[in-house]
């Protein structure tokens, strides 16, 4: 790479960084998020409750959940490629979710 110095590199290294932590920072509200709608909906729960209880499941079941949102975030990096957002149709992320919900909250 002919044309790139040192201090590119650092601010190339910064990016992914910032990237990182804003995942990082990000996280607990993902978690707080991801079932609440379904047990707004389906518990009849109000929306700090519903979150509350979202972040908890999500908690209990952290592995599958950090397994999952990285496989969901490599599907929509590879979803976005083709056609930008057009592509986000196929990657059916809310199929599975809604049969996490099923076992986590029914069994």
């Amino acid at each position: 790479m002919a044309g790139r110095t040192r201090g590119d590199r650092r601010h190339g290294l910064t990016l992914v960084l910032a990237g990182l932590i804003m995942l990082a920072l990000l996280l607990p509200v993902f978690m707080a998020l991801w079932f609440a709608p379904a047990l707004a909906m389906f518990h009849q729960q109000g929306p700090a409750e519903a979150m509350k209880a979202s972040f908890v499941a999500c908690l209990k079941n952290i592995l599958p959940f950090l397994v999952y949102s990285v496989i969901v975030l490599l599907l929509a990096f590879v979803a976005s490629i083709p056609f930008a957002w057009a592509g986000w149709f196929s990657a059916g992320a809310g199929r599975v979710a809604i049969h996490g919900y099923r076992d986590i909250f029914f069994d």
